[in-house]
């Protein structure tokens, strides 16, 4: 069981159960979140925090999108962009998570770039999501919608 992350206004937090304690979750959810929008390394630049409390030697988890996010709204950063969720997303499939993760870009425009995310597990169950990325070249703005 995870800590369940959720996205609201604009910001990701912990959930809190009226109670006051930690939300927990089952799913993906919370992991799909933090692999995509924790701020992976990207030419020795950026990193989340979390990377370096990993007991596994040389595991990263985030992505780079926040620096994808600042390239020119084109074909090759369409590429890079689907490129970058799967690489962040292949260790559910190295860990035995899921059977497979596939992403496609289904629009760039607007200020988003829209993708959607399909993660297969072992017993022909899929979870399929939409995201949308901000896309801001000039003020390197990565958020959810």
């Amino acid at each position: 069981m995870d800590l369940k992350l959720n996205y609201e206004n604009g910001t990701f937090d912990i959930g809190l159960t009226p109670a006051g304690d930690f939300e927990q979750e089952n799913g993906l959810d919370t992991a799909v979140l933090l692999s995509l929008f924790a701020e992976g390394r990207s030419d020795n630049r950026g990193g989340w925090w979390g990377n370096e409390l990993s007991e596994v030697s040389g595991f990263q988890l985030g992505s780079s999108l926040w620096d994808i996010s600042r390239q020119n709204n084109n074909q090759n950063t369409r590429i890079a962009l689907i490129d970058e969720i799967e690489r962040a997303l292949s260790w559910l499939v190295e860990d035995s998570v899921a059977s497979s993760v596939a992403a496609e870009n289904t629009s760039m425009e607007g200020g988003l770039a829209r993708f959607a995310i399909t993660i297969n597990n072992f017993e022909g169950g899929q979870i399929r999501g939409p995201f949308s990325l901000f896309w801001d070249s000039h003020k390197n703005r990565v958020g959810m919608s």
